[in-house]
Parts: structure tokens; sequence; C-alpha cells
């Protein structure tokens, strides 16, 4: 099976290290023009090609023709148009042998060339390596054998990149010794990087990791970092933790903290944290997103943790105390704290730091946050959009700041992105653009959008935001895209779909804006999921939704390697986030029989699915619903109902941190659960 996104990956890097002029080892020459390239990569393209090199040691081929052009696309397709490949493409692909190309001349949609290319090479290169055609290096680990190519290796590893370029031996010799390392994986690295597929289980992951990492094939790196935080669990998180330190990989040391963060109580009741080291202790207790009902659990954690270790010093002690914000202590709690502990009364000096009358009058409280599902609704029932959350650990629904007189109407864009909620159109408003700022609670009026839109999607890359598709007046679909930098406040057209779509989902992974389904009008849907690169500006076809899904409504989110999709009647589908080009979603589940929303959000939370819908319960209130994913069933949810009425409103929910110094109970928000 073809790996285009790795594909695609390999022959970028390969094209890298030719416009470098870097392991060059073939030319092409016409007239006085000479064109550089690898010979592995131009003999799995071009039939005259490989057959010259597998006849001979020839380094060099005449062309009638200038392909320096093509050969240039051949690396890396973007920005060929029908007139390029008419003009420049055609002729010296027929003066090459070059069969895909041949056969594409009467093809119109460059996307099913470019697919084709990317098949192409994906599978010569993979017959290359088994049948070991034109292979130029060798592996030996222990008493096994790999036969590579060396330019190959290189694109993807700089360890190897330097060792064929750097003048050492290995530069010339046929044959390169890896010591300390198993014979299989090696095998399932070399066997990554040609396919791009990793292997991965529980029994090598760790291995595969610090192997990528020694190799710095960070493509492999980031695949073992997402499995194996995949696995991470309360029993296993602060070996993993110093695993991902040791090896300095940031995306795996983030996710992991993150973990611990939201997972703090447990981890505390367990008496895990004993193993944590003192600086890793010190960036927990000092971050606003750790998860705790107060400041005295702050201090108790401190205090269980030092009282578990073997080396124990007063300044340890003092600078882990000074992270404990204590004027949201009681000042009395405090005193009689400090009097019972026996190591406050050993360290006078930090004793003194929690009891200082300084840090107690101080103004400046610094407030941690609150684990919490966000929900925002633009009411077309009104003119308001509201914002309420729930905090997972209290039990209980908090208001936030409303916007008033936005006019949303039916049908806005909505998306999480950069710790803030994006509002854009709804057919109420169709141009205004707004934004939730999570961290701040406040509402901020954007700078208007150029196109009127609703029923549209949109997501978030780096600083810029994505409006895709939609509509403009009920009958007519469209298929721009927009952008908004938040850098420059300014908008700016970016591209277009191949398919006009409203109501789609979309997300992101990478560069690439992946679209699902949609509706091109009232009554056809269609099951066509897209790939908008916002690099390449190249929109192409990747798959299918399977028959019978109901993609004109249908609802999307993501966690580590996968993306779920929740249609109107309540199917479950899985997809491929970290290669989205495999084969199309397939379904998994069904949340309960019967369902049929009209407007609902989904999110993705400990391994479930949480549904924010208009759906009723038998009380006639709004609810929310949990899947679990492990399970593939209905679970039960702690969540009792959604604090609003159960009219069709639309709903927005994401899974975020608040910080505690705006949630106040609001007692009409939590009358049931009381």
């Amino acid at each position: 099976m073809v790996n285009v996104r790795h594909s695609r990956l390999l022959l970028q890097e390969l094209s890298r290290l030719r416009d470098e002029e870097r392991h060059i080892d073939f030319h092409l020459t016409h007239g006085e023009n000479k064109t550089e390239c690898h010979k592995v990569v131009l003999a799995v393209f071009s039939q005259r090609a490989y057959d010259v090199c597998m006849k001979s040691s020839v380094n060099e081929l005449s062309t009638v023709e200038n392909v320096q052009y093509l050969i240039q696309k051949l690396y890396h397709w973007e920005g060929v148009s029908l007139s390029d490949f008419v003009n420049q493409i055609s002729r010296p692909a027929e003066d090459l042998s070059i069969g895909f190309l041949v056969k594409s001349q009467y093809v119109s949609c460059l996307e099913v060339i470019e697919r084709a290319r990317l098949r192409v090479f994906s599978e010569g290169i993979l017959e290359f390596w088994k049948k070991d055609i034109l292979t130029d290096v060798i592996l030996k680990v222990n008493e096994k054998v790999f036969r590579c190519h060396k330019i190959v290796l290189a694109a993807l590893s700089p360890y190897f990149d330097a060792m064929f370029s750097s003048g050492m031996k290995e530069t010339d010799e046929s044959a390169v010794e890896l010591h300390g390392f198993d014979a299989s994986i090696i095998g399932k690295i070399i066997s990554y990087i040609y396919t791009g597929d990793s292997c991965i289980d529980n029994t090598d992951a760790d291995l595969i990791f610090a192997a990528s990492v020694y190799f710095q094939i960070k493509p492999l790196q980031s695949i073992c970092a997402r499995y194996i935080f995949r696995h991470t669990n309360l029993d296993n998180c602060v070996d993993v933790l110093a695993m991902a330190d040791s090896s300095d990989c940031e995306q795996l040391v983030n996710n992991v903290t993150g973990f611990i963060k939201e997972n703090i109580i447990q981890l505390f009741q367990n008496g895990y944290c004993k193993k944590l080291n003192a600086r890793t202790l010190a960036n927990l207790v000092s971050s606003e997103d750790l998860i705790v009902p107060d400041e005295i659990y702050v201090l108790n954690l401190i205090l269980q943790w030092f009282e578990g270790q073997e080396s124990q010093t007063e300044g340890t002690l003092l600078t882990l105390l000074k992270h404990v914000d204590c004027p949201q202590i009681d000042s009395e709690i405090l005193q009689n704290f400090c009097q019972a502990n026996k190591y406050l009364h050993q360290y006078p000096s930090c004793k003194k730091t929690l009891l200082d009358d300084d840090r107690g009058k101080s103004n400046l409280i610094k407030f941690r946050k609150d684990e919490v599902l966000l929900v925002v609704r633009p009411n077309n029932l009104s003119d308001h959009v509201d914002v309420v959350c729930y905090s997972f650990m209290q039990n209980v629904w908090f208001s936030l700041n409303r916007i008033t007189n936005f006019k949303a109407g039916g049908s806005p864009g909505l998306c999480f992105h950069e710790k803030g909620v994006f509002i854009s159109g709804g057919s109420g408003n169709l141009v205004n653009f707004v934004k939730y700022d999570c961290c701040e609670n406040e509402w901020k009026y954007l700078r208007r959008m150029n196109s009127k839109r609703f029923s549209h999607c949109m997501c978030g890359i780096a600083s810029d935001i994505f409006i895709i598709g939609g509509k403009s007046m009920h009958h007519h679909t469209f298929n721009s895209i927009e952008k908004y930098s938040m850098v420059e406040d300014a908008w700016s057209k970016e591209g277009t779909l191949l398919i006009p779509v409203a109501d789609a989902s979309c997300a992101c992974a990478g560069s690439d804006i992946f679209v699902f389904g949609g509706s091109q009008n009232v009554v056809t849907f269609t099951p066509v999921i897209q790939c908008y690169n916002v690099t390449t500006k190249a929109c192409t076809e990747i798959c299918h939704f399977p028959k019978g899904v109901l993609t004109g409504i249908m609802k999307i989110c993501s966690n580590g390697d996968y993306f779920y999709h929740v249609t109107a009647e309540g199917r479950v589908l899985q997809s491929s986030r970290s290669d989205p080009w495999t084969p199309e979603p397939r379904v998994i589940g069904t949340i309960m029989k019967g369902l049929m929303m009209t407007e609902y959000s989904v999110v993705f939370y400990k391994d479930s699915l949480l549904l924010v819908s208009d759906t009723k319960t038998a009380q006639g209130e709004s609810k929310v619903i949990r899947y679990g994913i492990s399970e593939n069933k209905r679970l039960f949810c702690d969540i009792k109902q959604l604090p609003y009425p159960p009219d069709s409103n639309q709903y927005f929910a994401v899974i975020t941190n608040i910080s505690k110094k705006y949630l106040i109970i609001d007692d009409s928000l939590n009358t049931s659960k009381r």
C-alpha cells in the first residue's frame, strides 16, 4: 500500500539534497546544458535511465530535449500548470521513457498525475530496496546485513547525510558497521525510511524511539513520541517523562507533562509523585495549568514529595515552596499548617517564606486553571453568544462572558485555535469576525471578512485562520478559501476547493487542511475528503467516506493519530490523522440508536467522545452523551445536562483550561445537579 504522505516527504527531502548539490551522482546533458540528479531517483521514474544504469556504470546520459524543468518537477511537483505539462514536461518525458507521464498526456487533472508520481516513486523505491537494485551501501549490525541506497538514508537522516559526505572512510566504503543496536530495530528503522511504515509495538517502541533520536530521523521520532504518549498512563508517566527529557524530545516532554498536570491528584494519591525529580516538580507546581483543588493541596504535594526523598536540603524545599500562592490560603489555616509540619519547623527560612506578610498582602494573586468543557452557543433565537463551562473537578457549570448584539443567525463558522474560540459570519451577520479569549475571558471584534459566508468551516494553522467553502445565499455553495492573518490583521484570498461544499467539517494536520464531506446543495451530499495544503495552495481528492454515511451534517474531533467523525444519526467513524491518505474512514460504532441531531459538537476527552447536542432527555433537558472509544459503547456521563433550554440551538464545544478567577458559580446553571 502506498503511503502518500511519506512518499511526498521523502521526495521533498531528496529535492532539498539536490538543490543543495549533495550526493549528486548522475548527469543529464542537452547540448551545453547539464542537469544534475541522483541515479536511483531517476532510474525509479525513467525506464531509459534504468536500462543504462543496469547495463553499465555510466553516470551520464545525453537527451534530445532539455529535461531540467522535468527533473525538478519529478522531485517536487509544486507549481505545475497544464500549460507547463504540455510545453515543458510531455516531450522530455517521452525522451526519458517516463511511463506514467507519457500515459498522462491526455489527463486534464494534475492531481491525478501528482498521485501517480507518488505511487510510481513509492512502489519503485521499495522494489529497488527489496531486490537490491542500484544499492550502494551495506549496513552491518552484528551478523545481519542491510543493503541500502546512501541517498535515501541521507534524505531522512542527518546522521547518515553527514556520514556519507564528511570525508570519513564511510563516505567511500560500501559497508558501515553499526554498534550498540539490535538488528531488528535497525531493520524497522530502514523499513520506515523506505516505506513510512513504523511497525511499532509495546515491546520495542522505546528502542525505536531511541534509535530515531540517535539517527536524527525526526518524522519517525515524532511517530514514536505519539505512540508512546498514547500508551502513557499513571503507572509509567514519570518514567516516560524522564526518557523524553533525556532524549530532548520536546513534543513528548510537553505531552507527558500536560498529562501529569491533568492527573496530579491521582499521582499524588498513589504515591507516584515521589519518583519526580526536583526540577520536574518545580516545573509542575509553578504552572498555572496544574489541575488541583486549591493551594493547600499544592503545599501538601510538595511536603509529601520532600518526605519521600533520600536527599533532603533546605534549599530544595525553599525553591519549591516559593511556587505556593499563599495569598489564596486562609492565614489561620496556614499558621496551623506551619506549626504542625516538622520540615517547616526544621527549616525556618521555609516557614518564613510561607508566612511572609508582604506575600500575604499581595494583590498579584496567581490563579491556577481548571480543566473544563467549554461550550459556546451562538443562538439563532437571540442576538447573543453565550459561553459556559463545566469543571470536571468541581462537577459544576460556570457562566463566562457572553457577547451581546452579535446576531449570528444560523450556521456561523467556529473553531478553537491558540487558546481562543473564533466565530465568523452566519446567516444573521455574514461578515462579522470575533474571538473569545479563553485566557482573558474577553471578546474581541476582529477585522470583518471580505466575503459574506454562512455554513462554512474553519480551522487554524500557526498564526492564520482559514475560512473554507460555505454559502452567501441559500442556493449558492462556493469553493473559495480565505485566510485571516493574526499577525497582519488582514484577510487574503488563499485558494479553492476541488468541490464546492457547505456544512462540511475540517481539521488540520501539519500544513494540510482536510475537508470532510459536506453538502453541494439542499439534497446532494458529497462523500469526498479533500486535502488543501496551505504551503503549495493545491487541493487534492484523497478518498471517500463509505456508502451510506450521512456526510452533509458531520462533526469531527481528533486525538493522537486519529480523527473521529460523528454523523447526525450518531454513527462514529475513525480515520488516520498521521497518514490521512490511507483508505477511507471506517465505521467503529454507534453512539445510541434513534439519534437524529440538527445541531451538535463533539470533543475527545480521556478515551471518550463527549457529544454536546440538542438531543433531549425524557425530562426535556438537553444533555451531554459520552461514548467510550475502547469499549465501543455509550458510557455513564457525570455531566447531567446542558444549562440551556432544549431548543435547536447551535453548539460548539472544546476541552480547555480556564483560570479559576473567572469561575464564579451561577446557581441557575446547576439547580438540577443539586
